[in-house]
């Protein structure tokens, strides 16, 4: 008798998961394209951009191209502003969205910050150019200085359709990793009460019994 009310909690459950995994799936897809459309915007765009629109723009530029992207604290970040992880690698990145050319500060700034974090490198990332002294302190410290063409091919890549469909689904897949595996722990949880529970009953039936 509790085993089979018992399954038909369990399927009713499993209908309720497959609804919910759904939803969350197409939400996430929608989520995840109006990201990607973020991403084609033309640098003319970009130079309107303020210091934070232009960070979640470059966190969204990495993540298609495969690599993890975690932020650093809105305030004492030490110098870096995005932080990229990809085949054990950690890279810092300072978003510098100017008006006029990056000069000396921001490369002292993020190579300063390569201890800190623990880095393996460390990126300057902006929307204009560098000034000759801040592009001889990067190569004196092997720095990386991305600036306005490097970061227009960047953005010409992800316009390309089959770069963008295969990372929405790339981005996509990646998300829902951890969600799939939540619900497969769900399942093992429900799955381990229902024999706690027909074992129990099982015991209070043998007891009445004798």
């Amino acid at each position: 008798m509790v085993a089979e009310i018992l399954n038909g909690h369990e399927s009713a459950s499993t209908f309720i998961l497959s609804v919910l995994t759904f939803v969350f799936l197409w939400t996430l897809y929608k989520k995840v394209k109006k990201e990607s459309s973020f991403l084609i915007a033309q640098m003319n765009d970009i130079d309107l951009m303020d210091g934070v629109q232009f960070e979640k723009f470059l966190a969204l530029l990495f993540q298609s191209r495969g690599y993890r992207v975690l932020p650093t604290k809105t305030s004492g970040d030490f110098g870096a502003d995005l932080i990229l992880k990809k085949s054990g690698r950690c890279i810092i990145v300072q978003a510098k969205r100017y008006s006029k050319p990056v000069g000396l500060k921001a490369v002292q700034e993020v190579n300063s910050a390569i201890k800190i974090y623990k880095a393996h490198e460390a990126w300057v990332v902006t929307n204009n150019v560098f000034t000759k002294a801040a592009i001889t302190l990067a190569r004196a410290n092997d720095i990386r200085l991305i600036g306005r063409e490097e970061l227009t091919n960047f953005i010409k890549q992800c316009k390309s359709s089959s770069f963008r469909k295969e990372n929405i689904f790339k981005l996509t897949l990646r998300k829902t990793n951890n969600f799939r595996t939540k619900i497969h722990n769900q399942r093992l949880k429900h799955k381990k009460v229902k024999q706690m529970l027909i074992f129990l009953y099982s015991v209070v039936v043998f007891r009445k019994k004798k």
